[in-house]
Order: C-alpha cells, then sequence, then structure tokens
C-alpha cells in the first residue's frame, strides 16, 4: 500500500517540512522539558518541604503552556518564512 502513496506530492513535501526538526524546535522542547522538571521538582518540594514550593509549582505550571504555544507558534511562522 505504501509503494502507492505519492512521497513527491506538495502535501508530503508541506508535511515533511513542517515536522522535520529545527535548532529553534529543539531548543522549545528542551525548554517545555526543564520547565516540567520544574514543575515536578517543586510539586514535590512542595509536599515534602514546605507549602510555598506548591505557590511556584502552580506559578510554573500554568506559565508553562501558553509559553509553550506561543513558542510553538513562533517556529511555525519561522518555517512558514523560509
Amino acid at each position: 500500500m505504501l509503494d502507492r502513496f505519492d512521497f513527491d506530492s506538495a502535501y508530503c513535501q508541506i508535511l515533511r517540512q513542517l515536522l522535520m526538526p529545527t535548532p529553534t524546535f529543539i531548543t522549545l522542547a528542551v525548554c517545555g522539558f526543564l520547565g516540567l522538571t520544574k514543575v515536578t521538582v517543586s510539586a514535590f518540594l512542595g509536599f515534602v518541604l514546605h507549602p510555598v514550593f506548591s505557590a511556584v509549582t502552580m506559578v510554573v505550571f500554568f506559565l508553562m503552556y501558553p509559553l509553550g504555544f506561543l513558542g510553538l507558534v513562533v517556529v511555525i511562522a519561522m518555517k512558514a518564512v523560509q
């Protein structure tokens, strides 16, 4: 079935260009992983040591998603310009 599929079509070329990792995309992924690690460590410290870490967890957790979405929009815009 795959040998009948046209990998040289315009759709596949656009999809390949959007999915190809770039340094900006890799930086975004690493920053997202570090943000998720920060949330996990803060939640653990809030549970074990002091509840003030839970406040840090909530702030970072709620800021992580809009910033990640903004970063994704920037990556897509940069790829569209290229």
